[in-house]
């Protein structure tokens, strides 16, 4: 089996109802694939932040990838992953968890026998699962502002949602293939 890891620049575009902004941070994964096949799985961990500090992102994702087109030193395919996101607005007062699903392409060339450049450009869509606000009655609201659980005793821990969402990603990075003697490929 060839195996990889690797550290990447990340760039994204996050979107949501309440917030709009660029992130930027770092990657690192592992991946592994078998010998003379084009498909490939990945692990990855991920932060990034938002360039004025009011919001911050740490994802875990899992995937696989296709290697649409491999001659010589250079691959061209197609990603597809599932991440948790970890996402922490400074005007909320909780933390959100994201899941997220996303596809996108990726392009690699080898510059020696086992190093590589790469770049990935994804689209990912989200969904918040962070619990609703809890009532003083144990019920649970999705409802937002003056009047959340007044029917309820009133609130016991309240959540602000940050809602579904869109980003956009683009990584560019370097990967160093490790497992097999003569050819990773």
């Amino acid at each position: 089996m060839a195996q990889v890891v690797y550290v990447a620049y990340d760039a994204q575009a996050f979107s949501t109802t309440p917030i709009s902004t660029s992130l930027v941070g770092a990657r690192i994964g592992w991946e592994g694939r078998w010998s003379g096949s084009r498909l490939a799985g990945f692990v990855e961990a991920g932060y990034l932040q938002a360039r004025s500090d009011d919001f911050e992102l740490m994802l875990l994702s899992v995937g696989g990838k296709y290697a649409a087109l491999a001659r010589g030193r250079f691959d061209v395919g197609v990603q597809g992953f599932v991440d948790v996101e970890h996402a922490d607005l400074s005007r909320f007062r909780n933390v959100n968890v994201l899941l997220g699903f996303g596809a996108g392409a990726y392009a690699e060339v080898r510059v020696v026998p086992r190093a590589s450049l790469i770049v990935n450009l994804s689209a990912r869509g989200l969904l918040d699962v962070t619990p609703p606000t809890r009532c003083n009655d144990g019920s649970s609201s999705q409802s937002t502002g003056q009047g959340t659980c007044s029917w309820h005793g009133g609130i016991d821990f309240y959540t602000d949602q940050l809602g579904e969402g869109t980003g956009l990603d683009a990584l560019v990075g370097v990967r160093v293939w490790f497992g097999m003697k003569d050819n990773v490929r």
